[in-house]
């Protein structure tokens, strides 16, 4: 991957490995720290003095023992057997080099709003989550991750991995790279591949002489919305993509999260690709439609309506309820005729009765 300084994970994983041996396997908080900097497995923030409450990392690897607790308003729990970090409504801001750090694969599962933040600006790098292999996100709920940088700073990446990064369907992940002032800024770096299987994702760069959305190769090949200010290399199998602001649909896919396209943003869908709304698409932009908009269930355009020549279909109602309102037509209109025969009927017998 081009341009990015690969000093930070050599320094984390030295500094990993250090801790790693002072501790016989088993790293403790106390054992990680670097000045007033915390190195932090697992537990309640550690300071080693006043004002140190947010200068921490906090460290996850295989010999990290199962952990829970509260932070930011929010919780996490650490499962070791699995590698997975669960997180709920939880905001961790920090002024070290990095917020969350990960040894070996690790998993994100994500509830409801969090906020994940590197605010260091000196010389190096920073980076909100860093990882050395794989780095899954999944769950319902949405991240926010922000690499702040400064002037001074080298690389300010929010979200960087040495192997895959992937996200899985049902998250909105926003990756935000911060003002790098001589090197590289990101949204997502990865020295693997950017899989994107399902979900929103919305990756940006700051103002550094190299500033990319997305640094790595880039794969689509799912239901996947991604919002990137520019990309690498791309595979696109299936998905959405906008690259800055114009937006394509490849493949056949099912929206299975709202999307909003904003005011100077185009979402073209081509010829013989569809796109199955199962949400709805806000739309303050422009859908150049050329192929197929098929809403089903609840699904609906809201906004400015597509232009071009596809097809919008729209939902038809469940057969179920086409026979009930056929029913109760039926026999309303039974009622009518009935009563209008039964009233001749007295008619008649008034009639014989009179005579």
């Amino acid at each position: 991957m081009k341009g990015f300084n690969k000093k930070l994970p050599w320094l984390v994983i030295a500094a990993f490995t250090l801790a790693f041996m002072l501790g016989n396997g088993q790293v403790q908080a106390s054992e990680m720290t670097r000045g007033e900097n915390i190195m932090r497995f697992y537990g309640e923030v550690m300071p080693m003095s006043a004002g140190a409450q947010q200068n921490q990392i906090w460290f996850f690897g295989p010999t990290t023992p199962d952990g829970n607790g509260e932070h930011g308003g929010g919780t996490w729990a650490w499962a070791q057997s699995t590698g997975t970090l669960t997180l709920t409504n939880l905001t961790l801001i920090s002024d070290a080099f990095t917020a969350i750090a990960f040894i070996g694969d690790a998993a994100i599962v994500l509830n409801g709003a969090n906020h994940i933040e590197s605010t260091f600006v000196l010389g190096g790098q920073s980076t909100a989550i860093f990882g050395d292999g794989n780095i899954t996100l999944s769950g319902s709920g949405s991240l926010t991750a922000i690499a702040a940088g400064g002037s001074e700073s080298d690389d300010t990446i929010a979200i960087y991995s040495e192997g895959d990064v992937i996200v899985e369907s049902g998250i909105t992940v926003n990756a935000v790279g911060g003002s790098g002032g001589v090197g590289t800024s990101a949204g997502i770096a990865s020295w693997g591949n950017v899989i994107v299987n399902g979900g929103t994702v919305t990756s940006s760069g700051g103002t550094a002489p190299d500033s990319r959305g997305i640094m790595g190769n880039l794969n689509m090949d799912g239901n996947g919305v991604v919002f990137a200010s520019s990309t690498d290399t791309v595979v696109r199998n299936n998905g959405i993509l906008f690259d800055g602001n114009s937006g394509t649909v490849y493949g056949n896919v099912t929206l299975e999260m709202d999307l909003t396209i904003p005011n100077g943003y185009t979402l073209t869908v081509p010829s013989g690709t569809t796109i199955v709304n199962n949400a709805a698409i806000n739309n303050s932009g422009t859908i150049n439609n050329l192929g197929t908009i098929n809403n089903v269930g609840g699904g609906t355009i809201i906004g400015n309506p597509p232009v071009g020549d596809g097809a919008v279909l729209v939902p038809t109602p469940p057969t179920g309820i086409a026979d009930i309102t056929s029913a109760i037509t039926a026999m309303f209109a039974f009622l009518a005729i009935s009563a209008v025969l039964w009233g001749f009927v007295l008619r008649g017998k008034l009639r014989r009765v009179k005579a």
